[in-house]
């Protein structure tokens, strides 16, 4: 199974199929936006997942999840990965908390 590190990709004038990296910024722009993270203590993917459903990377976390701890991961016909930031505010809905990414790590937001 392929996995991504996504950092948003910048348009070049004159690129090619410029409608396929706008498309996958707005697709992560989305996910970020949706503020809601299905849970933060699977440490195994899941077998099927659902495209779209997120998740925060515990720190013993399995394969291929093990190398990405404390990042955000969803699905969409590979994992993807989006390095936490500071300020980043997340429900968790297994938990029925708000999380804050801040001093490198999360924590709950007060």
């Amino acid at each position: 199974m392929q996995t991504e590190e996504y950092n948003f990709k910048l348009l070049y004038q004159h690129q090619a199929q410029k409608e396929l990296l706008i498309n996958e910024n707005f697709n992560v722009l989305d996910k970020l936006l949706n503020s809601y993270i299905s849970s933060r203590s699977r440490s195994v993917p899941p077998l099927e997942p659902n495209e779209g459903q997120l998740y925060i990377i515990p720190a013993n976390a399995a394969p291929p999840w093990n190398q990405h701890s404390d990042a955000i991961t969803y699905f969409q016909g590979s994992w993807i990965f989006i390095p936490p930031k500071e300020g980043m505010i997340f429900w968790i809905a297994d938990e029925k908390r708000l999380l804050l990414f801040s001093a490198d790590k999360w924590q709950e937001a007060l």
